[in-house]
């Protein structure tokens, strides 16, 4: 009897200790297989010469009882980049009087070994004295929103949807630095009707027939593309001027904001195209440079129109192509220069006004400029039109613009990051490196959701403003609109066209389901005409 009591006792211990094994050793799998850590992107500010500490995983996704640490950290661009004891900050240091954006990246690695996925840190280097009037702090400030804003909103109530279709070509695929070195040219010409066409006229003066041909041939795949994604902006448009004069789908009150951010990562695959081959392209021409050409453009500042030749536009380069092909060509030699000669920061570098474009403000800026030559645009239109409509506006229709911006505030936040990594990963082409191709598409599909909110808010927002003004405010806003022409059709950037009939947009409001191929719908021919 003794003997199987111990037996039994042993027996049981045994067990016991099996089963403990089993299940720590299920817990522990789990635990090392659950893919869990994420790492995601950075955005910090310093200044010049100063180092900064920075603690990226406080933003990443991770268990809380089992917090990874940084494992690794890739060198910057312009600085250096330490991982500090711990493992849980990063000692950023610039180089020596550097300003501007850098990028370096890290990734993440639990107890278990677990490496999460790559991610960036990208940081703003301001100069000590914060000199510049134009940079990314600059553009995403409360005022410099604000007054862009505030301009939409009147160009937006005080226009028609002929007016929201005028579209810069530029604003389209816009990493090259073209925007930035526009904004601080030193001649003060930036704003010129001749700045972009001296700028392209001059390339493509000092390029070869096979160069040459290479923008060509990029412009013949690519005008299409452009037609496409000017038209299938149209829907957007059409949803918001509903919106605004309120003619809603029944049982509908207003937009549907994910409906929307939808429509707009679907518009953007045009943009992640355009960008990814045209930064292929333009990287090929510049890696094949020969050292007369290097040297003309040598002469030239970045930011210095007065620098740049005089240069006859290339009649004979012209005749063979349409006018949609050598408007693109146009924009390449131009977007290469301000590419080559530029920087990072350039490249991430935007206007105020480069989201929510939707709402007529660059037809209302940008239209006595049309068949002008030498005509300045004028610099501060934006923000003394802007101010203007608000001083219009009552407590409560002021509150409504005001608002709009802390609600945008962790978008134009990620819109930062993402055109830094993605300003990054085309400069590649240039460098010699290969560009990630799906994190590229993948990138501005998510910068196209962002425009999206953002774009649905403002619509949102104008129209709450316009349904509660007085016939003496309207009046006031007309005349600080300043402009009479109303166009009777619409544009296809900045060429007018017959506005075409625009395919039901409910489902905009949440009333039926979004098309398949809603964003990327193929244009009518007679509207690329």
């Amino acid at each position: 009897m003794k003997k199987i009591l111990t037996f039994i006792k042993y027996e049981v211990s045994y067990r016991i200790l099996m089963l403990l094994c089993i299940l720590f050793s299920v817990s522990y799998l789990q635990a090392a297989t659950q893919n869990t850590y994420i790492a995601n992107s950075d955005y910090s500010q310093g200044l010049m010469n100063a180092a900064q500490n920075i603690s990226p995983i406080s933003n990443d996704n991770y268990i809380a009882s089992n917090c990874p640490n940084i494992c690794y950290v890739t060198q910057p661009l312009s600085g250096k980049a330490t991982i500090l004891p711990g493992n849980k900050t990063v000692l950023y240091t610039p180089n020596r009087n550097f300003t501007g954006v850098d990028i370096f990246f890290y990734a993440l690695k639990d107890r278990y070994g677990r490496l999460s996925n790559e991610t960036s840190i990208s940081i703003y280097v301001l100069p000590t004295n914060n000199a510049s009037n134009y940079s990314i702090v600059q553009a995403v400030s409360d005022k410099a929103q604000l007054s862009t804003i505030a301009f939409s909103g009147l160009a937006f109530i005080t226009g028609n949807a002929g007016a929201d279709t005028f579209f810069p070509p530029g604003k389209v695929a816009d990493f090259f630095g073209f925007q930035y070195m526009r904004d601080v040219d030193a001649a003060g010409y930036g704003h010129n009707t001749t700045f972009l066409s001296r700028a392209a006229n001059n390339v493509l003066y000092i390029l070869n027939d096979n160069q040459k041909a290479k923008l060509v041939n990029l412009a013949k795949i690519q005008a299409p593309i452009y037609v496409d994604f000017a038209y299938n902006r149209l829907p957007l448009m059409n949803a918001f001027r509903r919106n605004l004069e309120g003619n809603l789908p029944s049982k509908s009150s207003n937009l549907n904001v994910q409906t929307v951010s939808k429509y707009t990562a679907n518009l953007y695959r045009y943009d992640a195209e355009l960008s990814y081959n045209r930064a292929i392209v333009l990287g090929e021409i510049i890696n094949s440079f020969t050292a007369d050409q290097k040297v003309y453009l040598g002469k030239m500042k970045f930011n210095d129109y007065s620098t740049w030749p005089d240069v006859a536009e290339d009649q004979t380069l012209k005749k063979g192509m349409t006018n949609n092909e050598f408007i693109a060509v146009m924009t390449y030699a131009s977007e290469m220069f301000s590419w080559y000669k530029g920087s990072l920061d350039a490249d991430v570098y935007f206007c105020p006004e480069r989201h929510g474009t939707y709402f007529g403000g660059f037809f209302m800026k940008d239209y006595p400029a049309m068949n002008n030559p030498n005509y300045f645009i004028s610099t501060a239109l934006t923000g003394d039109s802007g101010e203007a409509f608000l001083n219009v506006l009552n407590t409560n229709q002021k509150a409504l613009i005001t608002s709009i911006i802390p609600k945008q505030k962790s978008a134009l936040s990620e819109i930062v990051k993402i055109r830094t990594a993605v300003s990054y990963e085309l400069r590649k082409a240039i460098t010699g490196g290969v560009i990630d191709k799906y994190k590229v598409y993948a990138l501005i599909q998510r910068y196209g959701e962002l425009d999206g909110q953002m774009s649905a808010l403002y619509a949102t927002q104008f129209a709450a403003v316009n349904k509660t003004l007085t016939a003496s405010q309207r009046a006031s806003l007309i005349k600080i609109r300043n402009l009479d022409v109303v166009p009777k059709g619409g544009y296809r950037f900045s060429t007018p066209v017959d506005m075409p009939v625009v395919p039901n947009t409910d489902y905009m409001f949440g009333s039926g389901a979004m098309p398949a191929s809603a964003g990327q719908t193929k244009a009518p021919a007679s509207f690329g005409l």
